[in-house]
């Protein structure tokens, strides 16, 4: 009787659908500012371009968007320092996935600006998909960037 029961049973299971590995389609950065300038992308998206492929960039807050503008400004002549201001939802996706990349991609120093812990993350000398050298400032502590040894930056 369990027999027939389990072939009953066999019966409503829904059928197993084999399915192919998606293709993902690689965006050059300059295909991705072509999206932007054309209007098919706009602030309103949260579109980011990471390694290629097109994300949902987190929600920013005001301090955030300001703080990144301010920092942009700031360093917008040195291509291979790169700085981004954080709040808790993207330290994580900034930390683990980004830092990478910028390592591989030789970028010479990155900075994660806390928001919520008002510090500063710097990572130099980039190796392969990691910095060799990291290291927190505190308490709004003016710092220098690689590119600029001798003017201190008031990141907080």
């Amino acid at each position: 009787m369990m027999v027939g029961f389990a072939i009953f049973l066999s019966m409503l299971e829904k059928p197993q659908i084999q399915t192919a590995p998606l293709e993902l389609f690689r965006f050059s950065a300059k295909r991705y500012d072509e999206l932007w300038q054309r209007g098919l992308l706009t602030s309103d998206d949260r579109g980011e371009l990471l390694d290629g492929f097109i994300t949902v960039r987190p929600e920013q807050t005001p301090r955030h968007v300001f703080a990144r503008t301010d920092y942009t400004m700031i360093l917008q002549f040195q291509p291979r320092v790169l700085v981004v201001c954080q709040g808790t939802v993207d330290l994580t996706r900034d930390r683990e996935y980004k830092l990478g990349l910028y390592a591989r991609d030789n970028i010479v120093e990155y900075w994660i600006v806390n928001l919520e812990q008002n510090q500063l993350e710097v990572y130099r000398d980039p190796d392969g998909r990691r910095y060799g050298t990291s290291f927190t400032v505190h308490d709004a502590k003016p710092t220098a960037c690689l590119a600029f040894p001798n003017d201190l930056i008031v990141w907080a």
